[in-house]
């Protein structure tokens, strides 16, 4: 073949594709206007490859028809996929409205088919909160987020503030634990003061909660000061306060915050065992044991007060111990030093190690009975099989030893 004859080749081939590129697109059109959806994808697919051989080519393709094809290739899939009845079939057909939806307008800059380019995206919009709103239900909070994402993300192109659509991103990806992403959208809401007061209290709530869970505690607690000032104090989130400062071990902030809320808590497990955490950092263990006890009263089932009550007790038995041992010591000592001279001395000794010893078994025993209960409530909790196993030992308790030892081996 000849250079006149490829050149005459070329461009029957490029004459073809440009014939065919709008022959296509001039197919699509008519199987759209009734109602043939089937025909008008195999059409918009027909045309797609003719661009695509075009671009392959280096030929420029008609803005024209590129606006055409992006208006004719969102208006087909949406319409494929709201009578789609097989669920994965939908939401790649519906992906691929989106994807021609948005770039349209990334290629029309005279937004000659703007207005039924919108209305698809609407239509998009309807089927993505639907199904994000299926997902929710059925508590598949990670793909409830991905469909209420793709809601706002058409918003943005739409021009809307949507922000009943930034509410649903923001709880499913509070309950998917994805809080890098319900952070942000936690924080727009609050600035924008979104539904009312109520509702801004939540998202402060979550959105305080999000940062401790991120480990950002000292942000978490820097909000929680900001939000809970003046004439909008809460007393839930002085008690998220409470906890945080607990968290952090700034036991003298605490007190003072423990100060607003004890007259609040009478009825209140959970900040009644925050206080019985507080008193044990500070070291007021009397304190601590009645907090502890008082959150019990209320709710039995609270492994971390159970755990409290039996750290105390046992730290009681070590101590207990260690005063055994400077006794059986000094016994040694004057046993040593000066033979039986000192044995009325020695004597009331070994009768105090006698009563410390009872003393220390009795608070072992205590000590096992209520951190039992703490891992009847909280089985898998290592904090607790490590102590029950060191009082069960400190108890020569050794069948009871190694079912803990096997139970953490699992």
């Amino acid at each position: 073949m000849n250079m006149k004859q490829v050149l005459t080749f070329s461009l029957i081939l490029i004459a073809g594709l440009i014939y065919g590129q709008a022959k296509f697109l001039s197919d699509a059109g008519i199987a759209i206007s009734v109602g043939d959806f089937q025909e008008a994808e195999k059409a918009i697919l027909k045309a797609q490859d003719a661009i695509s051989q075009k671009q392959i080519a280096n030929e420029e393709v008609d803005s024209k028809d590129l606006r055409k094809f992006w208006k004719q290739k969102s208006h087909i899939y949406i319409r494929l996929a709201t009578n789609q009845k097989d669920s994965i079939l939908k939401l790649t057909q519906l992906e691929t409205s989106k994807q021609a939806g948005l770039t349209y307008f990334d290629v029309d800059k005279t937004k000659y088919f703007e207005e039924e380019v919108k209305d698809d995206l609407k239509a998009l919009n309807t089927e993505y909160y639907n199904i994000g709103v299926e997902h929710f239900n059925a508590k598949k909070f990670d793909k409830a987020l991905t469909m209420f994402e793709n809601v706002t993300t058409i918003n943005k192109v739409l021009g809307l503030n949507d922000y009943r659509a930034l509410q649903n991103v923001a709880y499913a990806a509070l309950y998917s634990e994805n809080c890098s992403k319900a952070i942000p959208v936690f924080t727009l809401l609050i600035d924008s003061k979104y539904n009312g007061q109520h509702n801004l209290q939540s998202y402060k709530k979550e959105l305080i909660r999000c940062y401790s869970k991120e480990g950002k505690k000292e942000i978490a607690l820097e909000k929680l000061k900001e939000f809970n000032t003046g004439d909008s104090i809460d007393v839930e989130m002085l008690k998220e306060e409470l906890v945080l400062l607990i968290e952090l071990k700034r036991t003298k902030e605490a007190i003072v915050k423990m100060d607003q809320i004890v007259p609040l808590a009478k009825e209140d497990a959970l900040t009644l065992e925050n206080i019985g955490k507080l008193y044990d950092q500070a070291g007021e263990k009397e304190k601590s044991l009645l907090s502890y006890k008082s959150a019990l009263a209320i709710d039995a089932t609270r492994p971390d007060s159970y755990y409290g009550i039996g750290k105390i007790m046992c730290d009681e038995f070590n101590n207990i111990n260690k005063e055994i041992n400077a006794l059986e010591k000094s016994n040694e000592g004057m046993r040593t030093l000066h033979g039986t001279k000192n044995q009325d001395e020695i004597t009331s000794n070994n009768k105090l190690i006698d009563e410390k010893q009872k003393m220390a078994e009795q608070k072992a025993q205590e000590s096992a009975s209520y951190i039992e209960k703490a891992l009847e409530y909280a089985p898998n909790d290592q904090q607790v099989l490590d102590l029950l196993l060191q009082i069960y030992q400190n108890l020569g308790q050794s069948e009871k030893a190694t079912a803990i030892k096997s139970r953490m081996t699992k």
